[in-house]
């Protein structure tokens, strides 16, 4: 089965979670022109988040929008979010 590649420039992509994978993750979109948003309940992340807005990622820390992740073509979670956790099952 042969699939054609995901179209990343200009999707706009909610990532949950800023610990190393979810900021690699956002970086890494970011860096292939998605707009993306990304967030994370823990208010201690400033300094994840500081680098993440130097690359045009809107950053949200000690809270999750959902009306802004409803918006979202994808939504990537990090492996810390529990699948039951209250925000995906919104």
């Amino acid at each position: 089965m042969s699939r054609a590649p995901v179209e990343i420039a200009c999707a706009r992509v909610g990532v949950l979670g800023l610990g190393k994978s979810g900021t690699a993750v956002a970086r890494l979109l970011a860096d292939r022109g998605a707009q993306v948003y990304a967030s994370d309940i823990s208010n201690a992340l400033a300094a994840a988040a500081s680098a993440l807005e130097a690359r045009g990622v809107a950053v949200e820390i000690g809270r999750h929008d959902t009306a802004r992740l409803a918006s979202c073509d994808w939504i990537v979670t990090s492996p810390g979010i529990p699948p039951r956790a209250a925000i995906l099952a919104d």
